[in-house]
């Protein structure tokens, strides 16, 4: 068995590159291969953790298109000494690939050195550096908290994305002519968006996909949102989403969240935002990035 570990919080394409070279290995090899994905790094416990990128769910689903996943739990490992890591998770595999930042164990105190002295097999693959930039999770997490939407693919390999469930909420925006699927994101501690308005492309369980306008914030001018809100017009969409899963690739910051004298000025404002969407659709489709990707 060829093994990955980490915790891939975004996969992003340094992660990608751990992964590729580990199918490489394993068919070369001629052997399996597993991925081992920790739960959450010990930051998340930290009350200075922006969050994570994904959803562990998600996570999953994306790095299972590489190999079978398996999740460790953070809490049933981090005691665990290098020895007894081993011995649970990796006794018998033919080869190890991580990233070079790897470790392991209680307080951190396994690393590549270590299992290679205990006769496993290591390869450790290097960092990807963009234009003098080293790409990690943390540096997307920084990005997305500063709305730098169209910076991101370049280290995440695609558009970060919101998921969540379609809920029931006050229904302001029907009021104002522009209903809006108001988006919950589940309990774990998940990154947000710098507030402001978005581009977006909305994923539809059916496979269907719609350009869509995000705002991310507290609604400040009708004060009513104790926390970070993500609610999202549709354009040219009628129906109800309530109870379905949705996924937001995030395109664009278009403007900051702003408080409105009025709510006639909040509408006029949304109305800008839908004829700005539309003006800038064209660039995205036709962007480098989508004709690539």
């Amino acid at each position: 068995m060829v093994v990955s570990i980490g915790v891939f919080d975004g996969v992003h394409i340094g992660h990608q590159k751990v992964l590729r070279t580990m199918k490489e290995i394993s068919f070369f090899k001629k052997d399996d291969s597993l991925i081992y994905t920790i739960s959450y790094p010990p930051e998340y416990f930290s009350p200075n953790f922006p969050g994570l990128l994904m959803t562990v769910e998600s996570r999953v689903e994306m790095l299972s298109r590489y190999a079978r996943t398996v999740v460790l739990d953070f809490f049933r490992i981090k005691d665990l000494t290098p020895e007894k890591f081993v011995e649970r998770y990796l006794s018998g595999v033919s080869a190890v690939v991580v990233g070079r930042d790897f470790r392991f164990g209680k307080n951190a105190s396994g690393d590549t050195s270590f299992l290679r002295k205990k006769g496993v097999e290591v390869y450790e693959i290097e960092d990807i550096v963009v234009q003098g930039i080293r790409v990690s999770s943390s540096l997307i997490r920084d990005l997305v908290q500063k709305g730098r939407a169209e910076e991101i693919p370049v280290y995440l390999g695609r558009y970060f994305e919101i998921e969540g469930i379609v809920h029931r909420d006050r229904e302001f925006g029907r009021k104002l002519g522009f209903p809006t699927a108001n988006i919950d994101r589940g309990n774990e501690k998940l990154v947000d968006l710098k507030r402001g308005v978005y581009l977006v492309r909305v994923h539809f369980p059916d496979g269907k996909k719609k350009f869509g306008v995000m705002n991310v914030g507290f609604r400040p001018t009708v004060g009513d949102a104790r926390n970070v809100k993500y609610e999202v017009y549709i354009l040219d969409f009628e129906g109800d989403l309530y109870g379905k899963k949705l996924k937001l690739e995030v395109l664009k910051f278009m403007r900051e969240e702003k408080k409105f004298d009025s709510i006639e000025e909040l509408k006029a404002a949304i109305d800008q935002d839908v004829k700005n969407a539309r003006n800038i659709i064209d660039d995205i489709i036709n962007s480098k990035f989508e004709k690539e990707g």
